[in-house]
């Protein structure tokens, strides 16, 4: 009777039993959920997971893509699934190699056809001079149709530089919302990139987009789950919106464990500042990020 009256008392008082001790000190996201159902709530400043899919998406839910807030599929995708995908809250590009010979109506099409189908945005591949040449009224041209479609904008160039840049009778290649995309960015090629490419490249990016009221987005180009999170770390010291560990042909989503601490902070504290010997640092109001490009891993103190 008296236990009794105790489970009562505990019940009005909003008092619950005690959850299980949890024996991993790990303050990393726990790995007991393999399609995506896990947790990536820390910091206001963390960047968030993305995911891009450009294979078949038959048997798939958006379950699948639970935690990433940004899912990118590829030339043709399907329809039905990308609305599953909006409803449970995510934001759904297509993808346009946009520096592909081929006509400007065929890729005016294919945008079109996104709008159409409701997706988010677009995301304008190969825009840099090193692929458009002279053509650099080119990319901008497609960007004013996705706008007119009602679709957000997204584009990528190995040299970030490329994608901001104002042509007179074209007009700017960025607009407020619009998103920089880094590929290969902390893996590429094979290889983790080195410490002086990313650098230039990630600050090219953030610049630029900051004239135009813009934010910075990044995705590896393969490498295992070590080089996912790299690219997180790094992508987290410079307070870029979104990562994604993605495969070298962006056929397959690849999940990435959130790697980050418990606590981050919810602001950063100060600027990027190189702390020898390969590592980089930015203090947040919590603690510090740390980046050592040598060994190619990050950590919080």
């Amino acid at each position: 009777m008296k236990d009794s009256w105790i489970w009562m008392l505990a019940l009005l008082l909003g008092c619950s039993s005690p959850a299980p001790a949890d024996d991993d000190d790990d303050d990393s996201q726990s790995d007991d959920d393999d399609d995506g159902g896990g947790s990536w709530a820390s910091s206001a400043i963390d960047p968030q997971p993305m995911a891009f899919h450009f294979g078949s998406t038959a048997g798939m839910t958006a379950e699948d893509f639970a935690d990433e807030t940004i899912v990118v599929l590829g030339e043709g995708p399907d329809a039905t699934f990308a609305g599953d995908l909006q409803a449970a809250g995510k934001e759904v590009f297509g993808w346009v190699d946009a520096g592909a010979p081929r006509a400007p109506s065929e890729i005016d099409g294919l945008i079109g056809g996104f709008g159409s189908m409701g997706l988010d945005g677009v995301v304008l591949a190969n825009v840099g001079l090193d692929v458009v040449g002279n053509n650099q009224g080119r990319p901008i041209l497609f960007a004013n149709t996705a706008r007119g479609a009602g679709l957000k904008v997204m584009q990528s160039a190995t040299d970030p530089a490329d994608v901001v840049h104002e042509i007179d009778g074209f007009g700017q290649s960025l607009q407020a919302g619009d998103r920089v995309l880094l590929s290969g960015f902390g893996y590429g090629g094979g290889s983790y990139q080195d410490a002086a490419t990313w650098r230039a490249q990630v600050d090219a990016a953030i610049a630029g987009a900051a004239l135009w009221d813009a934010t910075v987005v990044a995705t590896t180009h393969g490498g295992d789950a070590a080089a996912g999170e790299y690219a997180w770390w790094c992508a987290w010291l410079d307070g870029l919106e979104a990562v994604a560990w993605s495969s070298e042909d962006f056929g397959t989503a690849q999940e990435l464990t959130f790697p980050g601490p418990s606590d981050g902070g919810n602001a950063f504290a100060g600027a990027v500042t190189e702390a020898g010997g390969g590592s980089w640092s930015r203090d947040t109001d919590t603690g510090t990020v740390i980046v050592d490009t040598t060994s190619h891993t990050g950590a919080f103190q």
